[in-house]
């Protein structure tokens, strides 16, 4: 270290977990706590059966993961809405007021498990994605595809859909994108 450079100490005194699958009833009573322990906050996975698409049923849903939880263990669950071609642009204005819902998810339709009501076309969606950018709501993006023949996502078609995302909306916070198998033909036909 230079000596016109100070040291900066930074503690970090709890972590958040930015990705968590909690499911529902024994599989998630059996996961939460095990969170609890080790997180603060979590960003809290849409897609059950049937996936999180209102503001109420993310607050039911928080609900029971609060519930769920082991006497004197806390935990905030950020709740996400499952973003499908037909969510209404309404429901977004809903979830940000609600102060429950802190972000939307984007599954590839038929990606993932319980992906199969998720978006067929980025196309469908701009309306919603342009209230979330209006309304400072962070899109949460699952990149993973449903033709097993590929394996991974080349970089430049995520960066590719990225940028075309942010070209159109550039207030949009793309807050996460995970990135498992290759692009399908809704996201390579729209980048």
């Amino acid at each position: 270290m230079k000596p016109s450079q100070s040291k900066i100490d930074l503690d970090i005194t709890v972590t958040d977990d930015w990705h968590l699958h909690l499911r529902d009833g024994a599989e998630m009573a059996s996961v939460v706590g095990f969170t609890a322990q080790r997180f603060a906050r979590a960003i809290v996975m849409p897609n059950l059966r049937p996936p999180i698409t209102k503001t109420v049923s993310a607050a039911a849903y928080r609900d029971r993961i609060l519930s769920a939880l082991p006497h004197g263990r806390e935990l905030t669950p950020l709740m996400t809405l499952y973003l499908t071609d037909t969510l209404s642009p309404a429901e977004i204005a809903v979830a940000k007021d609600s102060g429950t819902v802190y972000a939307a998810k984007l599954y590839p339709a038929g990606a993932t498990t319980n992906s199969e009501n998720g978006v067929t076309s980025i196309n469908r969606i701009y309306r919603v994605l342009d209230v979330m950018q209006r309304m400072d709501m962070p899109l949460l993006v699952h990149g993973e595809a449903t033709d097993p023949e590929v394996a991974l996502l080349p970089p430049f078609l995520a960066l590719s859909l990225a940028s075309t995302i942010q070209l159109q909306l550039p207030s949009l916070k793309p807050w996460r994108l995970t990135l498992q198998t290759s692009p399908e033909p809704w996201l390579a036909e729209n980048v």
